[in-house]
């Protein structure tokens, strides 16, 4: 099944599951998703940032929900307020002649990112789309152990707290009046992700 055939279906299946909102004939609500009093959640997953710098090799997992409210407009777009939580893993293997010629450790880190988001949202007047770019800012927690071969010794540290959040653009599709895809980039909790934004007046 080729793209534009299975972008049919996802269409109709929505569809099924959503009657009665399918349609972005008329009405700005429709024509711009985002309005000021408008709520945006959405959930995506990508590659995680690495502000660790040597920490972490190759791909980062990582996931974000965020949620934002028009608050005002402004020219032919809204300035949305929200917040934003997302989680990062990754891991580093190394070597460290402090425990013996060639010992090797691992390092595992769990990140938490709880930020607060400020974006400007602009439909283009193209039904069910919504484009933005904005900037997100809090802080940044770092949970991490290593082990040490042999014996495979264990090693808890205190939570460290840096700084988290950064700039960002994206751009969301609904599908129907309160459900669609949304894609983001930037260099925030992920450098790009993809996911589900759903509208919830």
């Amino acid at each position: 099944m080729n793209t534009m055939k299975k972008m049919l279906v996802t269409a109709f299946i929505l569809g099924l599951l959503f009657p009665g909102h399918t349609s972005f004939a008329g009405g700005k609500g429709l024509m711009d998703p985002m309005l000021k009093g408008s709520w945006f959640i959405n959930f995506g997953f990508g590659p995680g940032t690495n502000w660790q710098g040597t920490f972490g090799k190759g791909f980062l997992p990582a996931g974000q929900v965020a949620v934002e409210v028009g608050m005002w407009e402004v020219g032919p777009g809204i300035i949305t307020l929200g917040g934003e939580f997302g989680t990062i893993f990754s891991s580093y293997t190394g070597t460290d002649s402090r425990y013996g010629q060639g010992t090797t450790y691992k390092y595992n880190y769990t990140e938490m990112i709880v930020a607060a988001r400020a974006a400007y949202h602009y439909g283009w007047n193209v039904q069910g789309l919504d484009t933005y770019g904005g900037f997100a800012a809090g802080p940044r927690f770092t949970i991490f152990t290593y082990s040490i071969p042999p014996g495979e010794t264990v090693k808890d540290t205190p939570p460290a707290v840096g700084y988290g959040g950064g700039p960002f653009v994206g751009a969301s599709y609904f599908f129907t009046e309160f459900l669609g895809a949304n894609a983001e980039l930037g260099f925030n909790i992920t450098y790009v992700q993809i996911g589900l934004v759903f509208k919830v007046k």
